[in-house]
This record gives C-alpha cells, structure tokens and sequence, in this order.
C-alpha cells in the first residue's frame, strides 16, 4: 500500500478542560455527512494551499473548509502552522 504524504497534520481544537467541541460535532453527525467531511480534510491537508469553492480564506490566519453536504453547507474553521505549511 502507497503512502500518502500529508502537506497539513489535523489536530482539533481542545479546550482547557480537554474537550473537543468540533470532534464532538462530528461524532453527533450522520455518517454520510461526516464521510463528506472527512473527505473535505483530507483533500484540504493533501492539496494545501487551496481556495474555493473548497477553502475560504477569512482572516490573515483563518481558514475554512466549506462541505456541501445534502442539507446545506457544513463549515470548519482551521489556521495553519507556519513551520509545518513549509
């Protein structure tokens, strides 16, 4: 099997009480819709940088990731690493 090298690595916010609201979201979601997101990501840490309609920009160091799932558009927010976006 081939490996896939990741441009971007995923880690979800944690708060300082160690939940992860966004994994959390994620758990709470169909399974196709959260396939379609997974799949988003990935696309996101394989072919960064990217813009739309995939990624948004919204601030200097604010992106989302925009899924169109089947009941609307699903939307995760993530910054970048400097070093690690090399």
């Amino acid at each position: 099997m081939e490996q896939t090298d990741f441009i971007l690595t995923v880690n979800f916010y944690r708060t300082d009480a160690g939940n992860e609201p966004v994994r959390d979201w994620l758990k709470e979601l169909h399974r196709d819709d959260k396939r379609i997101i997974g799949e988003d990501i990935k696309t996101a840490q394989l072919g960064w940088p990217l813009g739309m309609p995939l990624i948004r920009k919204m601030d200097k160091n604010l992106w989302e990731v925009r899924s169109s799932l089947p009941g609307g558009i699903a939307r995760v927010l993530f910054t970048v690493d400097a070093m690690q976006a090399r």
